[in-house]
């Protein structure tokens, strides 16, 4: 884990970097010269290019300074914040085996779970992290950006099947379910009953490599299973990197 010394020298040093490059010309660049089967896992402004885990995690905490007053991460909660950010820039971390895989944060409510998958949003926006999609116009992968609707919540994947009798989001470059476990357990659309497990293994059916999923939720995984099935479950765990944040409810202590 960085020192807080190391984290101030890390965050000096991303002060000093010259302005970036747009990210565009540098993936225009990476696909040509690379192919189609060899792109990176993710590629950044050029100025982030070889960053390491202690100054992108000295970037997150500045946003997460802004982002919420007395922002503060605890020794567990910067365990969970490392592993996230190691999955979000492919950084080498000993419980990632592929990168490519989606994302689940887990915790007990008021944990800080929507926060953090907001972080990493703003995070991925400000270094221009890009990883390869499927690009449905050609069929060939592209380096685009790798950004989610933080706003989405699994029960807006249920409004949208119920209105619409199809999950809308589903073939978004990520999806991004919040607060899975919250919805109803099923839901009808003119006498057909479905359920968010419809949705995770249709995504799933796609490929994490190409449509990956980030998704946080309160419930054990053991619920998990009662709740979706073995299939779904099975998906999930094989899907997605769990990064799990333990301690208080932050809700009750304000």
């Amino acid at each position: 884990m960085p020192t807080i010394e190391e984290l101030k020298k890390a965050k000096a040093e991303q002060d000093s970097r010259p302005p970036h490059e747009s990210v565009y010309s540098v993936a225009k660049r990476a696909e040509s010269e690379s192919g189609d089967q060899e792109m990176p896992a993710r590629m950044t402004y050029v100025e982030y290019q070889g960053i390491g885990l202690s100054e992108a995690i000295a970037l997150i905490i500045e946003l997460g300074d802004h982002a919420v007053p007395n922002f503060a991460l605890s020794p567990g909660e910067m365990q969970a914040y490392a592993k996230a950010v190691s999955w979000l820039l492919a950084l080498p971390h000993p419980e990632i085996d592929d990168p490519m895989k989606g994302l689940i944060v887990t915790g007990a409510t008021g944990t800080g779970k929507t926060l953090l998958v907001s972080l990493l949003w703003a995070l991925s926006e400000k270094m221009g992290v890009h990883r390869p999609f499927i690009d449905r116009d050609s069929g060939q992968r592209r380096m685009k950006p790798l950004l989610w609707n933080c706003s989405m919540h699994a029960l807006d994947h249920v409004e949208g099947y119920s209105n619409n009798g199809s999950y809308q989001a589903i073939g978004y470059n990520v999806l991004h379910i919040g607060d899975l476990g919250t919805e109803p357990d099923t839901f009808l659309r003119y006498g057909t009953k479905s359920s968010l497990s419809d949705l995770i293994c249709q995504r799933s059916d796609m490929g994490y490599r190409d449509y990956p999923m980030v998704a946080t939720s309160n419930l054990p995984w053991e619920e998990m299973k009662q709740r979706y099935g073995d299939r779904a479950y099975s998906r999930l765990r094989g899907d997605l990197i769990e990064v799990r944040l333990l301690g208080k409810d932050h809700r009750t202590e304000r």
